[in-house]
């Protein structure tokens, strides 16, 4: 018990805490199921709706003039269908060629979970650990398929940070 006060980390995490990842514990996994992902600052929807049926290019144009990085879709009624991520979007950008041919919908995933209001950031964190993706379409808590928002990963684990500060 001693060491450890003197020296909290093993010679496994002790890189990793330099190269700043923070290793939590059942305790800080405890935490965060009393945190409301509502206590994480959003991420801005794109200005107009995104639809299946659009041409790529429009979300070329939208991510060029308001740097949104990932795109929720909604067919026509505005009900989330699913999203083009950023890491999608750079694969395509690679043969702009393409670009004029393509439509949104060969390249929106629908296999992303959503988050709603109500979670807490233990759950929104496993479902960023199951999907490789910087941001998770918010939706609505009633219908549950409106977009409100983009959560980001990075403001997630900038709240987690936070929390654990704050033990």
């Amino acid at each position: 018990a001693v060491s450890r006060k003197l020296m909290p980390d093993s010679i496994y995490t002790a890189k990793l805490r330099r190269a700043g990842i923070r290793i939590g514990t059942g305790r800080d996994l405890s935490m965060l199921r009393h945190v409301p992902v509502s206590s994480v600052s959003y991420a801005t929807l794109p200005p107009e709706p995104i639809y299946a049926s659009d041409p790529l290019s429009k979300l070329v144009t939208l991510h060029a003039h308001h740097n949104v990085p990932d795109f929720p879709v909604v067919d026509s009624d505005g009900r989330y269908m699913g999203m083009v991520t950023g890491a999608d979007m750079r694969t395509a950008l690679i043969d702009r060629e393409a670009i004029p041919l393509l439509l949104v919908a060969e390249l929106m995933r629908n296999d992303l979970p959503v988050i709603k209001p109500d979670e807490h950031l233990d759950t929104v964190i496993e479902k960023f650990s199951r999907d490789d993706v910087s941001s998770l379409v918010l939706v609505d808590g009633f219908e549950g398929t409106k977009p409100l928002a983009l959560v980001t990963r990075a403001k997630v684990m900038s709240r987690y940070n936070a929390v654990l500060d704050e033990a």
